[in-house]
């Protein structure tokens, strides 16, 4: 059964083992006052900033497991992700758009993100360097701070970075005022360090109120999503049966296990004849020109 965009998100049990974005129940939301006027978004990402697939793996016996040249050399390859069949152009008034799975058609892609900003491993960066990859990236102000300079490095293999409010509250007990301040200058933060400014947001823990859709499209998000699997400690956890489907969004953290987390999900996107591609893609807030 689908969850209901704004209904309480049930997860797994595992879920409540993340360092964050766990799912919990949602409590009944409170009467929102009415957000100020939407800032202008900006333009489509194009799947241009995705790399070319790498070239295949050297010859002779693979390094050492668990080295970086190790992981760098069990990754999978894959195409350039397809152009997309079906674009879902976002909401320019009202609250922002839900989303828990991304319409793809009949396109096999998937989607890789990656949350929080804590752990800045240069391990990391150079894998998801040699992965030639796109990947969204769902950043808290907080969590970041300590060097900026590392995500705007994973911009230029691929990266785009969104919204994932200033100190990772759980917002559905929060205010509007409250869930506003925590998504709207976070917002502002990201554009002033990364030349952009999100148009998508993922609320932290997965849970998301009406008023939180409502303060998200007051200052320029214009959707919020989910997650549809997840990798915690190196393992890819399933949400239901069939490995990576179409249209699905993998979770990850900047943490100590990103790299081993990376590898695992992105061997199961190759197994599953799944290509990664850019969520920012499928998902723009007004239509391709052209």
């Amino acid at each position: 059964m689908r969850r209901h965009p704004l209904a309480a998100i049930a997860a797994a049990s595992a879920v409540t083992l993340l360092a964050s974005c766990s799912a919990a129940s949602a409590p009944t939301p409170k009467t929102a006052a009415k957000p100020a006027a939407a800032s202008t978004t900006t333009p489509p990402v194009t799947a241009t900033s995705a790399a070319p697939t790498r070239s295949a793996r050297p010859a002779g016996p693979p390094p050492k497991k668990g080295t970086l040249a190790w992981y760098i050399y069990e990754l999978p390859t894959f195409a350039a992700p397809p152009v997309p069949a079906k674009i879902t152009v976002l909401p320019a008034t009202g609250p922002a758009k839900q989303f828990d799975q991304v319409p793809v058609a009949n396109q096999k892609v998937a989607f890789i993100t990656i949350d929080d900003g804590w752990e800045k491993d240069p391990g990391v960066a150079a894998m998801l360097k040699a992965a030639h990859i796109p990947f969204t990236m769902f950043l808290t102000s907080d969590a970041i701070k300590s060097d900026p300079s590392f995500f705007k490095t994973l911009q230029s293999y691929g990266g785009v970075i969104e919204d994932h409010t200033i100190t990772h509250p759980k917002l559905t007990q929060k205010s509007y005022d409250q869930q506003r301040h925590e998504i709207c200058e976070n917002r502002t933060t990201l554009t002033k360090l990364y030349g952009r400014a999100p148009v998508i947001m993922r609320a932290p823990y997965g849970l998301a109120n009406k008023d939180t859709l409502k303060a998200a499209a007051s200052c320029g998000i214009r959707a919020n999503v989910f997650w549809d699997e997840y990798a915690i400690t190196g393992t890819v956890t399933w949400q239901r049966p069939g490995g990576i489907h179409p249209g699905d969004m993998v979770l990850m953290h900047f943490d100590k296990y990103l790299k081993a987390n990376l590898l695992s999900a992105l061997q199961a996107f190759h197994k599953n004849g799944i290509t990664p591609a850019l969520l920012e893609d499928y998902l723009v807030t007004a239509p391709p020109a052209g």
